[in-house]
């Protein structure tokens, strides 16, 4: 288990990202927060573009997704306007969108594929989410254990 202490930018580190198996909730690992956002990235199974999906931690510890970020449009990517009230989507550079948002992730559940490359984007460090010994990951916050 990783353990990092610390405050980074008011943000107190007594709360930890965890990961669980979503079928029977064993925790698998557990990273202590240095500040309110995480994010998770992949590489799309058609397109073989990169896709980033970004959180925000709320006051409450609610995950928020703020937005996503990727190249091309494809099968699960935004390819129109948004219909939902709020969301909106915008041409970066190039080939690049990012589709911004505010939407409550309630069950974050995530199954990391070895050929897709999803990771863990969490204290400026890359975590590997296949290595993990399960297929379905459950990710929410929790207070750290000692």
């Amino acid at each position: 288990m990783l353990v990092v202490t610390g405050i980074n930018g008011g943000y107190a580190t007594n709360l930890c990202l965890v990961m669980a198996n979503a079928r029977n909730d064993i925790i698998v690992q557990s990273i202590p927060m240095e500040n309110d956002h995480f994010g998770l990235q992949f590489i799309h199974s058609v397109l073989g573009t990169k896709v980033m999906s970004d959180y925000k931690i709320t006051n409450s510890n609610q995950i928020i997704q703020i937005s996503e970020t990727f190249s091309g449009f494809g099968y699960g990517l935004p390819n129109d306007t948004p219909t939902i009230t709020g969301e909106k989507l915008q041409q970066l550079t190039g080939d690049t969108w990012q589709l911004t948002m505010h939407r409550p992730i309630d069950n974050l559940v995530v199954i990391p594929i070895k050929s897709q490359h999803t990771s863990l984007i969490l204290n400026g460090h890359s975590f590997a989410l296949h290595e993990l010994p399960t297929h379905h990951l459950r990710i929410e916050v929790q207070p750290c254990q000692p």
